[in-house]
């Protein structure tokens, strides 16, 4: 009987081939999972749609740094406007303005001077406040100035005037009083019952005359040094 064998693979051929067809395979798999510009630029527009603008510009970062997309560059700056970081969001712009093309070019542009004058604005408002205190320090601080009243005369000091008024007052009944004890004794001389009778009535006057006369002049004595002292004390 002729009995034919079938050629046989060598083991180490087959060997290789599974190798070959494993790295492959790892290959495949790994250029599939690795991330791109592009996958990194979807996931930064996702995450700028749902307001996460920080969380947007990690993303587009790590896509830019791999292929630096113009799209990236746009989106960036937009996200950092958001943000209120105008001043890097311009930066971002003109760098989309070197690479973008001449459709694309005006939104940048707007949006450049969108951040310049939002930059303008908030430093009018800042200059304005700054103004604004340094206007309103001095009037505050001369509320706390105190404040020079007129001076009245010392003639208009009450205590002063009263003292003299009321001293001069009874000075002046004190030596009417006296005079008229005198004038009262000159008359009752014609007689010498007259005298008798006119001598108690003109000892009380000359009693009650000097007794006024030495009350109203300390009085008018104290007046007078009161207002000397309260127009001293005014002229300083």
């Amino acid at each position: 009987m002729d009995c034919r064998r079938e050629p046989r693979i060598s083991r180490p051929l087959g060997g290789l081939r599974s190798l070959a067809l494993l790295a492959l395979c790892l290959w495949s798999s790994t250029a599939v999972a690795a991330p791109t510009a592009k996958s990194y630029l979807e996931s930064g527009l996702r995450l700028y749609n749902g307001g996460r603008y920080e969380a947007a510009i990690r993303e587009l970062r790590l896509g830019y740094a791999l292929e630096p997309l113009p799209e990236i560059l746009y989106t960036l700056g937009q996200s950092a406007r958001k943000l209120g970081r105008c001043d890097e969001a311009i930066g971002y712009y003109k760098q989309y303005l070197g690479v973008a093309d001449a459709a694309s070019a005006g939104a940048a542009r707007f949006q450049i001077e969108r951040c310049e004058q939002q930059l303008r604005d908030a430093r009018a408002a800042a200059a304005a406040t700054t103004t604004k205190t340094k206007t309103t320090t001095p009037a505050s601080a001369s509320v706390d100035k105190p404040v020079d009243l007129p001076r009245r005369p010392f003639y208009r000091d009450a205590l002063g005037m009263t003292l003299a008024g009321v001293g001069l007052g009874a000075a002046l009944a004190g030596g009417g009083l006296l005079i008229g004890a005198s004038l009262t004794v000159q008359h009752a001389r014609s007689s010498l019952q007259q005298f008798d009778d006119a001598l108690p009535r003109a000892d009380a006057m000359r009693t009650s005359g000097i007794v006024l006369t030495a009350a109203g002049g300390a009085l008018l004595f104290a007046g007078v040094i009161r207002l000397s002292l309260v127009a001293r004390r005014r002229s300083r």
